[in-house]
């Protein structure tokens, strides 16, 4: 698994927090270390949930009960995603663990200071992202890397579908559906994003 630092600056509209485009220094990975009590690597409790990258290089297990799920219209993710926006499955840190074979098909970047996104060395699929803000700590994996059962379809869809929209205020097309909307994060992450109102966009 390898990691390169990031440096350069982002734009406003893609900073995470105000301090996002601080130089920062080398951090623990501690996403795959597991973390005790949180369905970690050595806890010997089967996964909830199998993942993979486009090529099958890069596998992962996760472990414990899915915290939040949505569809991420931030800038950062329609640039990485190359989509209008992003469906992403939280898990409690330590709960998303690659296979070990898969750790030497793994790559790391920070895409601001407290975000690392990890992705698959051969394909550049994006496969999940380690967020260590004090207070909203956690993984997630994009839902189109989720197992699919033989229609295609993404296992356990009711489980990890999107319960709300956010960043909707950069979004690049209007979403028809009935789930809430937020300019910025949902209710319940000012530690993520200091100083924003997280109201519903009408």
């Amino acid at each position: 698994m390898s990691h390169i630092r990031g440096g350069a600056r982002c734009p406003p509209a893609e900073c995470l927090r105000s301090t996002c485009c601080s130089p920062r220094s080398d951090r623990a990975m501690a996403a795959t270390a597991g973390t005790e009590g949180q369905g970690g690597a050595d806890s010997g409790e089967a996964p909830a949930y199998k993942g993979s990258c486009f090529c099958g290089k890069v596998k992962i297990d996760i472990k414990g009960p899915v915290a939040s799920s949505y569809a991420c219209h931030c800038t950062v993710c329609q640039r990485l995603h190359g989509a209008p926006f992003s469906i992403h499955v939280n898990f409690a840190r330590g709960s998303i663990v690659p296979t070990p074979e898969s750790q030497v098909f793994l790559a790391g970047f920070d895409s601001s200071e407290k975000v690392v996104r990890y992705h698959c060395k051969v394909c550049a699929s994006r496969v999940y992202n380690d967020i260590a803000v004090e207070g909203f700590e956690f993984v997630d994996a994009p839902v189109t890397i989720f197992e699919r059962g033989s229609d295609g379809r993404v296992l356990a869809w009711d489980a990890v579908k999107p319960k709300c929209h956010i960043f909707y205020s950069t979004r690049v097309e209007d979403a028809s559906d009935k789930l809430p909307k937020f300019d910025a994060l949902m209710p319940g992450c000012e530690a993520y994003d200091p100083g924003k109102l997280h109201q519903p966009s009408t």
